[in-house]
């Protein structure tokens, strides 16, 4: 405050900017004042405010200079981050759409692959019970007008499984035509997995154990109807490998890995030696055996004998003769081996089909003449014996016949030391 004479002559008011550290001064007149009166009415104008023009020289930066930068590189950093962010959320909603198709895809493939499986299995399903029908027809409907050695307590031992495979035949149809979807799906996955046990195994234990496993895990999952239809399904893999073109059609040494298998099988569930014995019966009669004879023509009928596909007719049932004849040596049933072979070489005195004996008895010999050897010595030489003057008689035998009969000549010469068959005794696992 400004004082002259004892009166306020005005007052002084500085206004401070701290941003700029400059001051400002403004007086404003005061008329009037008592000074004794404490109650100051100050009378002012309003002042008119002319700031000094600042010098920028005396500026070295200003607000705006400092922050226009920053909110620069603020929405920069803003921008590049939200592209950023974006690009981030395009890329996994890509990749997630990605993933997807490629689910959808796989899912396609998977029920094509169930589909086109499934129409195998049914077209395989059909070729089986239309064999089996054919052969019905040929052999049980035309076999009691047409006499048939053996005539024994072994073909009578197939006849008496009948009633238990009807059964259990009754139990797989329910599964096969059950349409709810847990079944359907129950159904292709017991498939599955018994074609993969069947198509995977081989020569050798460890092999074995593991597909055994895995049918005892199919055996356990699964409950009542479905156990027999896992059952029907192992052994129709099993005997399919039998066919023209498969596995142990091609490659004669296989079927030890099989019969093995099954005879591991068998050995813990009683249902899948009926069902294994009553089907392959029902693919060749060969195995009981039941040998027709009487009128040429009616015999080969029976028999599914027709003359045409010679080779494949024979080396089909070789094949199945030589899986089943493993298969009882693998399960200790070395009585049902000798068995087999005093039924064929006793029917060989009747007027039965000849043609298909000497292929019968090859595949048969090379499976269970160095068993037969080991438990029967002498009195398997003397059957042998019996073969070589009983069936080594080729007249009317055609090329296919005839190169099986050369065949038989050469074992039946050199069985005096019978090799053991490779795949008899399994490795313990595979050799490399």
């Amino acid at each position: 405050m400004l004082q002259a004479n004892g009166k306020f002559t005005g007052v002084t008011i500085a206004f401070d900017e701290d941003i700029f550290s400059r001051a400002k001064r403004l007086v404003i007149p005061v008329q009037d004042v008592n000074s004794s009166n404490l109650n100051l009415q100050v009378l002012y104008s309003r002042p008119t405010f002319s700031p000094e023009p600042l010098d920028s020289a005396l500026l070295p930066w200003s607000l705006s200079s400092l922050l226009d930068p920053t909110i620069a590189t603020i929405e920069n950093a803003l921008t590049r981050s939200k592209a950023s962010i974006e690009d981030h959320y395009k890329d996994l909603i890509k990749s997630s759409l990605d993933q997807v198709a490629k689910i959808q895809e796989i899912k396609t493939q998977e029920k094509k692959r169930a589909q086109l499986e499934q129409q195998k299995l049914e077209q395989q399903q059909r070729q089986i019970e239309s064999s089996r029908a054919l052969l019905l027809d040929k052999g049980l409907k035309s076999g009691p007008n047409l006499p048939h050695e053996p005539n024994n307590w072994s073909t009578r031992l197939f006849q008496d499984l009948e009633p238990a495979f009807n059964r259990l035949e009754t139990q797989y149809n329910l599964i096969v035509k059950d349409p709810s979807p847990d079944v359907k799906a129950a159904r292709i996955d017991i498939t599955k997995r018994i074609l993969n046990i069947v198509n995977t195994i081989s020569g050798t234990q460890r092999q074995v154990n593991v597909a055994l496993e895995k049918f005892n895990e199919i055996m356990g999952q699964y409950t009542c109807n479905l156990l027999t239809f896992s059952a029907f399904r192992l052994v129709g893999a099993l005997l399919d490998s039998c066919e023209p073109g498969a596995q142990m059609y091609i490659n004669s040494k296989s079927a030890w890995a099989g019969a093995h298998l099954l005879g591991a099988v068998c050995s813990r569930y009683d249902l899948v030696r009926c069902i294994y014995l009553k089907s392959i019966e029902a693919r060749c009669s060969y195995i009981v055996p039941r040998l027709y004879y009487g009128d040429p023509k009616g015999v080969a009928h029976a028999h599914g004998f027709d003359g045409q596909n010679t080779s494949q007719f024979l080396k089909r049932a070789q094949t199945l003769v030589r899986f089943h004849l493993a298969f009882l040596i693998v399960s200790q049933s070395t009585a049902a081996v000798w068995t087999w072979f005093a039924g064929i070489l006793n029917a060989t005195v009747k007027p039965i089909l000849k043609q298909p004996i000497p292929c019968i008895l090859v595949g048969a010999l090379q499976v269970a003449s160095y068993t037969c050897m080991q438990y029967y010595g002498p009195q398997f030489t003397k059957m042998l014996d019996i073969a070589r003057h009983s069936c080594l008689d080729d007249s009317g035998f055609d090329c296919a016949t005839s190169m099986y009969m050369q065949q038989l000549k050469q074992l039946l010469e050199n069985t005096g030391n019978v090799p053991e068959p490779h795949g008899l005794v399994l490795k313990p696992h595979e050799e490399h």
